[in-house]
């Protein structure tokens, strides 16, 4: 990544709660903004990937109030890489107007029922939905019965990449379900959607509610955990158009200063109405469909928060030539027939294709254990065609 030494009006520290490989990637990218800036990692685990990144580091709970009035001190603004947070912790951080976004965006995204609630609110289009608050009297059984098949059951806290998630295709399911969910457990019954596609749009809005927004992406998912991201995606322009206007409501709805990435359902298509456009959530971070922009578009998603942490002006983003496919690369991937076995990466990096395509980046986040379905890590692949970077894709084995 370039270095931009830019000019800017005095020197900037950034604070970063949460040391994943979204505040490393983020950390990367304020650095490229030139020497002036500052980068400080707060996380609980000395271990985390972000931390090398950073110019300083604080190892603490995110509960450690003094640890956070340390960090509000010594920091300009203070963002945040993931949203299952103690949001009532960072009221001091918020109070002091450091808190990029702020509050109301974290304790919405953190909770399902009061993110349904809220898009539902703005006007704006989801599946039907049920919450269950885990108090009633009826039990699990007849609710789900109720609402009927098929749906996806979430916990309305801490469920992701699959956790906390029940796909309910018919009363065949039901058994598993109510073996594994635990009784009085808070949930949200969301109706399944017949899929066409599924895509997202990372939108980044500024202190003063300008807007600046990414290409639509296409994600494909497996068991739940995103597999790949596609650029340009196959999504027609209308649909494009109000997934951007969504992701806009959202935005300037939250008083979002930041990012805002926003996952669609695109249904399959209505003789009388056509595909239909709705929408599933949103994180106020950077988003694993976003990593694609860090070679798929002249700036990625992270300089575009960087540029609203260090308030600096937006510029022009182009989307460079040619496909770009984003592929996760899971804990799985270190494992050969059950065996954990380091993956030759020399061999992965110097894979040559049929007509040219190329890997442009392959990045190991050095997260430690490459646990089962844990984000270890993505490749980059380039290629004329999207065919002929999915085929690309298909031969890394991943």
């Amino acid at each position: 990544m370039a270095t931009r030494y830019l000019n800017l009006s005095n020197k900037k520290t950034i604070g970063i709660l949460g040391a994943g490989q979204l505040g490393l990637m983020l950390a990367t990218s304020l650095k490229s903004f030139g020497s002036d800036v500052r980068v400080i990692a707060y996380d609980p685990d000395p271990n985390a990937c972000g931390h090398r990144e950073a110019d300083e580091s604080i190892i603490s709970s995110y509960t450690d109030q003094k640890a956070l009035a340390e960090l509000a001190a010594r920091c300009d603004y203070v963002t945040y890489e993931f949203e299952h947070l103690p949001a009532e912790s960072f009221v001091g951080l918020a109070e002091a107007g450091k808190l990029r976004p702020g509050l109301k965006a974290l304790e919405t995204s953190q909770h399902r029922a009061r993110e349904k609630d809220f898009i539902k609110s703005c006007g704006l289009p989801l599946a039907p939905y049920m919450i269950l608050d885990g108090k009633t009297e009826i039990n699990l059984k007849d609710h789900v019965e109720s609402f009927g098949y098929p749906l996806m059951a979430k916990t309305l806290t801490g469920g992701y990449d699959g956790k906390g998630q029940w796909l309910l295709r018919s009363q065949d399911d039901l058994g598993d379900f109510l073996a594994t969910c635990h009784a009085g457990t808070p949930l949200v019954l969301e109706r399944l959607v017949d899929l066409e596609a599924e895509a997202s749009v990372i939108i980044a809005r500024n202190a003063q509610g300008e807007i600046k927004t990414l290409p639509v992406f296409e994600n494909k998912h497996r068991n739940s955990i995103l597999d790949t991201t596609i650029v340009p995606a196959m999504v027609s322009p209308e649909h494009a158009e109000i997934m951007r206007d969504c992701a806009i409501t959202l935005a300037h709805s939250l008083d979002l200063c930041g990012i805002l990435a926003v996952e669609f359902f695109i249904g399959t298509h209505d003789p009388q109405k056509g595909p239909q456009v709705l929408v599933n959530e949103y994180a106020p971070r950077p988003h694993n469909s976003g990593h694609v922009t860090r070679r798929a578009t002249s700036e990625s998603q992270f300089d575009l928060l960087s540029r609203v942490l260090l308030d600096l002006p937006f510029v022009e983003i182009t989307s460079n030539p040619g496909h770009f496919i984003m592929q996760n690369l899971l804990g799985d991937f270190w494992y050969r027939d059950d065996r954990l076995l380091e993956p030759d990466w020399a061999k992965l990096s110097t894979a040559t294709f049929a007509n040219g395509e190329s890997i442009q980046e392959l990045f190991v986040y050095g997260k430690g254990e490459p646990r089962k379905k844990r984000k270890m890590g993505h490749v980059i692949v380039h290629a004329e065609s999207r065919e002929a970077a999915q085929a690309a894709c298909k031969t890394l084995g991943i």
